[in-house]
């Protein structure tokens, strides 16, 4: 039993302070998107009106940390768009389109649960600001941070795998924004 034990933190131990080295981001295969900084999106029918102005505050304070721009269009032939829909079990999906492996992307669908109540103030239901925030993210290039053992550090993340309630942009989340796009 002893020299289980001495095994495992001669294995386990260096894995643990070589992970704590590491970047508090994760970057998606798909990366950033292709060509000019300016890359519009459009809203669909379904999403509510009165959300609009929380959504685009979303995109402003991912916007406002990066020279990365993005343009509301009310034109429906421009390819990102966000809408809501149903047929699945997360609180809000993010698909980019248009790149291969490792290749930049060129548009992004976000698409927020009709099955789930959100709300603009706090509440019992998902955070609206919060819960786009976070789908910019992705469609930013950004991936889930957590694990089996994630810190209040890490929870406290924009892009933390699981809700955990109303919360802004973490330092963490614009240092990956900026290994993509720059400052």
């Amino acid at each position: 039993m002893r020299k289980l034990i001495v095994s495992l933190l001669v294995i386990v131990l260096p894995v643990l302070l070589i992970k704590s080295s590491l970047a508090h981001y994760t970057l998606t295969e798909s990366g950033k998107f292709k060509g000019a900084n300016l890359h519009p999106y459009y809203y669909e029918s379904t999403i509510p009106s009165t959300w609009k102005s929380y959504i685009d505050a979303s995109f402003g304070e991912w916007n406002s940390k990066s020279s990365k721009v993005f343009l509301y269009a009310s034109s429906s032939t421009v390819d990102s768009r966000i809408s809501m829909g149903g047929g699945f079990s997360e609180i809000a999906v993010t698909v980019v389109y248009g790149g291969l492996k490792g290749e930049p992307h060129e548009f992004f669908r976000i698409t927020f649960n009709e099955d789930r109540k959100f709300s603009t103030i706090g509440s019992n239901d998902y955070n609206l600001r919060t819960v786009a925030r976070h789908e910019i993210g992705h469609a930013l290039g950004l991936d889930h941070v957590g694990g089996i053992f994630p810190s209040s550090d890490t929870k406290a993340h924009i892009m933390y795998e699981n809700y955990t309630g109303e919360k802004g942009l973490h330092a963490h989340d614009i240092e990956g924004l900026r290994e993509i796009y720059g400052n």
